[in-house]
């Protein structure tokens, strides 16, 4: 009689343990789907050209560089996301855009040279964002983030950068010229969106 409820009591316990050992699988599954749904959702805007090809290179390349500064970079994206929200408020990207347009406008400089012009825009750019997070107080991550652009995930964006540009260089038909001349099809949305123009 005993060994009967001994017996009993053992297969209960298994059950129970396989059924804890399984739900926390599934949980970790779960998390681990989440990380790389946010990335395929940034990225499978470049999956494709303005032709509609399919562009697995410029889209392997933007995977790429944001899992790099996703795992090697600490998150910055998502940290810098959250604390310009709070600081700056939702529209934190239409501000410091409207911030750069009218600190750096490109009528500043007068140089005939566009080379010199475009260095000079850079510099204007780089001091006045500098300026607005230190306004802020978020100068620390920032140069977190400049430094996980120069130093840690300096080849990935190059990639990125290199194919992002052979793309905008693809020849348009006329009904995309036509789009982009009504400004329905922004190419650099997410850019925008994001905070990483």
């Amino acid at each position: 009689m005993i060994s009967k409820i001994t017996n009993t009591l053992l297969k209960t316990k298994a059950k129970t343990s396989r059924a804890k050992t399984s739900r926390a699988k599934t949980s970790r599954t779960k998390s681990h789907k989440k990380h790389h749904h946010s990335i395929d959702k940034y990225c499978g805007f470049y999956k494709t050209d303005v032709n509609g090809k399919i562009n697995k290179k410029l889209y392997n390349s933007c995977k790429t560089h944001k899992y790099c500064r996703k795992y090697k970079c600490d998150n910055i994206d998502l940290k810098m996301t959250k604390l310009k929200q709070s600081k700056i408020g939702v529209n934190y990207n239409k501000i410091i855009f409207d911030k750069l347009l009218t600190s750096c406008p490109d009528n500043l400089y007068s140089s005939d040279d566009e080379k010199l012009n475009k260095k000079m825009k850079k510099k204007c750019i780089s001091k006045t964002m500098k300026n607005l997070y230190k306004d802020i107080g978020l100068e620390a991550l920032y140069k977190k983030a400049n430094e996980c652009d120069t130093k840690i995930c300096e080849k990935e964006q190059k990639e990125f950068n290199k194919n992002l540009f052979i793309t905008k260089q693809m020849n348009l038909n006329k009904s995309q010229v036509e789009l982009l001349e009504q400004e329905k099809l922004d190419v650099d949305a997410d850019l925008v969106k994001n905070g990483d123009l």
